[in-house]
């Protein structure tokens, strides 16, 4: 069975490139209900796909105001605004992620 926590997934992603915000926002898409471990493969999945459609620039701004009393998008917002673009584009086919060779990150036999 698949396990991988968040504090094993941070070496790994960062070495994506992705912005840390992004990749947070990213976890919490796959992780919905803050479990704060990935078990099943779909959630991996989910983040796998998210991390390869921000390589691709492939998301929409998430910078743009909000309607609430201060302007700004909440991560709620965010989280909905992503999960909502995996939903809409499923049927696109994105490249793999890649990820920097980083010998301090867990090799994938090790995912």
């Amino acid at each position: 069975p698949l396990r991988v926590s968040g504090r094993q997934a941070v070496p790994f992603l960062t070495t994506s490139g992705v912005e840390r915000t992004l990749l947070r926002l990213f976890w919490s898409v796959a992780d919905p209900e803050a479990v704060g471990t990935l078990v099943i493969r779909n959630q991996f999945h989910v983040l796998l796909r998210l991390v390869a459609m921000a390589q691709a620039h492939f998301l929409p701004p998430l910078t743009t105001t909000a309607n609430n009393d201060d302007g700004r998008m909440t991560d709620a917002d965010k989280i909905a605004i992503l999960a909502n673009t995996l939903r809409e584009n499923a049927h696109l086919v994105i490249a793999l992620p890649t990820f920097s060779a980083d010998s301090s990150c867990p090799s994938v036999a090790y995912l």
